[in-house]
């Protein structure tokens, strides 16, 4: 998780310094996870056409005291849900469907420019000669780092020799050598990196080109 939310900084971070005022991330909705299985809730199988753990699908002439909403498509037809986050079905400890909050709301981040861009230094150029890369850095150089990675947030990520991201030298410039050769022609972001490990600026590259 905390290298998802890092590649997601890094590229918001990205489209404010290219010039957008504000960035809307929105997700998928939710879902139900409770280890030891969500609470079983009855419900007779004869009153579905169709049934699942989070809803089901009333027969034209069923009735029941269970929540039941119109299908948006079709409003002869009824969906039938159990309270909370009970389930039809024992046992379940992971589903999809029903009314919840956790399906029903979807999170909205929206992220705003505040001053001026974080520019002052960046990747300028990066140039492959088979597993070697000469990167060209812009700005101040002091305590920066670059590193080549499938995840720009995740260290663990490294294409690099022992994981480690090179010192920029004090004229902006760095060589970068792939581990394994076998990276060579994949996709991956070259990322420089603060004094404290953060990721100030990323470049898409394919490792060859």
């Amino acid at each position: 998780m905390e290298s998802e939310l890092a590649d997601l900084a890094s590229h918001i971070a990205r489209l404010l310094d290219a010039g957008w005022n504000e960035v809307f991330v929105t997700t998928d909705h939710g879902w139900l996870l409770m280890p030891g299985g969500l609470p079983k809730v009855e419900f007779k199988a004869f009153l579905a056409e169709h049934r699942w753990g989070r809803c089901a699908v009333l027969k034209s002439d069923a009735s029941t005291d269970l929540p039941v909403n119109l299908w948006h498509w079709n409003e002869s037809v009824g969906i039938a849900s159990p309270h909370g986050v009970g389930c039809f079905k024992a046992g379940v400890e992971y589903s999809h469907g029903g009314v919840s909050l956790q399906e029903m709301v979807i999170p909205r981040l929206i992220a705003t420019r505040s001053g001026t861009p974080r520019g002052a230094s960046q990747i300028k150029e990066a140039k492959w000669t088979g597993a070697r890369c000469r990167v060209e850095v812009g700005g101040s150089f002091s305590g920066l780092k670059v590193d080549v990675r499938t995840a720009p947030g995740d260290a663990a990520s490294s294409l690099l020799a022992d994981k480690s991201a090179r010192d920029v030298s004090p004229e902006g410039r760095v060589a970068l050598f792939l581990e394994d050769d076998a990276s060579i022609g994949t996709s991956a972001e070259i990322v420089l990196l603060d004094a404290a490990g953060a990721v100030i600026d990323s470049i898409h590259s394919t490792l060859d080109q």
